[in-house]
């Protein structure tokens, strides 16, 4: 066990009230912790501190949940930095979006010139964010989750010395959703991936202990003769099977890219607004969960439930902990036996 202060930049953001799930469920491990959320909007940071409270008290844990919307008075002394952020909010993502798909190119969140137009205001604003931690916590650890990840790391461990780690569970997710796709059951899949955010792939694949990819492949053939199999499965399982691994879904901009943007163009919404569309539900949800004795987070009407960031919690309690088992070697070994990015 160990007492540590974590700072969470964006512990007011819709994914906010899912990360501290999975942090309360790891609670045992950081009793007598304290966590400072912090954001710029006061209301939804007192929302999330109360829902963790709760939680809290319901486990019988001893953790602090403060909140601040000054960021380097709640990064005084800290061990640790969570960052997951969107700067701009959804609004900016839209315009990432939007303003590719009017000049003809695919417009994404994270890849191409949208993904390129959000690690702009990202890097900007990590910038800042470490300026103040060199000040006033320089022996913190940054765990970040702002995207795009493998942008914003690439500048933030080139200009400082503060201990660096990025996490996407993308490849965990989605090397599931082959199995899914399939009709198979995810646990008794064995993978595990290499490669950056969003452009990862697998490199071990097996199913019950055997190879899993003359399995795909099997499928791949009924599903092509059947006409009401989703566009995207059958996309991605032709990719598998051509790179004989599991590709990370982001490859398909590359891939499919005319067929995508064509899908894109037609869509009548972009994502950003799909999401801004469902804001208000959300907190109209965690509104009513902070309110219950214990809340208990609906994954149908929250973004983002348990085990939402849950690979940074298990990287601080490698990382932090005192365990039987040494550092880094039980995050790897407990992010593997759920389908593991090789960080």
């Amino acid at each position: 066990m160990a007492r540590i202060k974590l700072a969470y930049i964006g512990g007011g953001s819709t994914r906010a009230a899912g990360t501290m799930a999975s942090f309360v469920q790891q609670g045992e491990n950081f009793d007598g912790s304290e966590v400072v959320l912090i954001d710029l909007n006061e209301e939804h940071l007192r929302i999330v501190q109360t829902i963790t409270q709760k939680m809290a008290r319901a486990r019988g844990l001893d953790l602090t949940i403060t909140i601040t919307t000054h960021r380097r008075q709640g990064l005084q002394g800290c061990d640790a930095v969570l960052t997951s952020f969107r700067p701009g909010g959804f609004e900016a993502r839209y315009l990432d979006e939007s303003i590719p798909l009017k000049h003809g190119v695919i417009g994404q969140e994270t890849q191409g010139p949208g993904g390129f137009f959000m690690a702009l205001r990202s890097i900007h604003v990590m910038k800042g964010i470490i300026e103040d931690m060199e000040a006033v916590c320089p022996n913190a650890r940054l765990f970040n989750y702002t995207n795009p990840i493998n942008i914003v790391s690439e500048a933030v461990t080139h200009h400082t010395s503060i201990p660096t780690i990025s996490f996407c569970e993308g490849p965990i997710v989605g090397n599931r959703g082959y199995a899914e796709m399939i009709g198979l059951d995810p646990d008794k899949l064995d993978a595990v991936s290499i490669g950056l955010n969003h452009g990862s792939w697998s490199v071990r694949h097996l199913y019950d202990g055997q190879d899993f990819m003359p399995i795909l492949q099997d499928a791949y053939e009924r599903m092509r003769r059947n006409p009401e199999t989703p566009r995207y499965d059958l996309r991605m399982t032709e990719l598998a099977c051509l790179m004989n691994s599991l590709p990370n879904h982001y490859f398909q901009y590359y891939y499919f890219k005319d067929e995508i943007l064509a899908e894109l163009q037609a869509k009548p919404t972009t994502r950003a607004q799909d999401i801004m569309a469902m804001v208000q539900d959300y907190w109209a949800h965690y509104r009513e969960q902070a309110a219950r004795d214990i809340p208990e987070l609906n994954p149908d009407r929250s973004r983002g439930g348990l085990h939402e960031l849950e690979l940074a919690i298990d990287a601080m309690d490698a990382i932090y902990t005192t365990v039987k088992r040494s550092g880094m070697s039980m995050f790897l070994t407990r992010a593997q036996s759920r389908t593991s990015l090789v960080i």
